[in-house]
């Protein structure tokens, strides 16, 4: 067994190794601390052992792995939150120290859930601080150094929190979850994302309300991308 019980926990699998990170206990006590254990060829779990614990307490987080990073994804303590945290996984198996990434999700979110798909991290669906569900998906790019880059939004169209979402074949697949009631809906979707610079000066950074914009300074021979959003009465798209 775990060294402590737990629920609402998150977890993930890596290198031989399940982790489990967070939750609550005996009730209303929110926990900050990751268990690991290996995992035996003949499907046994080993020996337990406790991790460097997270910086805050988390529960209804979600975690993924990337690139031998573990990371730790929103959640309630309480109060929704929006914060990032990523730690190094070592080869035996121990959480190395945690670090808090600069940026944070675009909106606090729990009961959501993440995948990795194409050096990407999506953290879909959810509630938000109101307790509303969501239909927004932030999206963010996965840095070599463990960091996490700007984070975007997209929309699912589908409000839902607790759902299951799983990836493979370089689809995302999100199954049942809860809007005012329990469904048994399944949606699948294929994301591909750009490696995209965000940019950051020029005449078309940063527009509010300006249709038209001209940029200097522009290598040439260089491709350069732009990613657009507009916003009316429905939202953001």
């Amino acid at each position: 067994a775990m060294p402590g019980p737990r629920y609402r926990a998150s977890t993930a699998v890596y290198n031989g190794y399940v982790y489990v990170l967070g939750g609550r206990s005996s009730g209303s006590t929110y926990e900050s601390t990751v268990y690991y254990a290996p995992l035996n060829a003949n499907g046994t779990v080993g020996t337990w052992s406790t991790g460097t614990a997270m910086p805050a307490t988390l529960s209804g987080h979600s975690t993924v792995v990337a690139n031998g990073y573990l990371y730790a994804i929103g959640g309630y303590n309480g109060s929704y939150q929006s914060t990032v945290y990523y730690a190094p996984l070592n080869a035996n198996g121990f959480v190395g120290a945690w670090n808090t990434n600069t940026n944070a999700l675009l909106e606090p979110r729990s009961f959501h859930r993440s995948v990795v798909l194409n050096g990407y991290v999506y953290a879909i669906a959810g509630n938000n601080s109101s307790g509303a569900q969501l239909s927004t998906i932030n999206y963010a790019q996965l840095n070599a150094n463990g960091s996490v880059g700007l984070w975007s939004t997209s929309v699912s169209s589908v409000a839902r929190q607790s759902p299951s979402v799983v990836d493979y074949n370089g689809r995302v697949y999100m199954l049942g979850g809860y809007n005012a009631g329990d469904t048994a809906t399944v949606y699948y979707s294929s994301p591909s994302q750009t490696s995209f610079s965000l940019l950051t000066a020029g005449g078309c950074a940063n527009l509010t309300t300006a249709v038209s914009c001209t940029d200097s300074g522009l290598t040439n021979g260089t491709a350069y991308y732009y990613k657009v959003a507009a916003q009316n009465s429905v939202g953001v798209g």
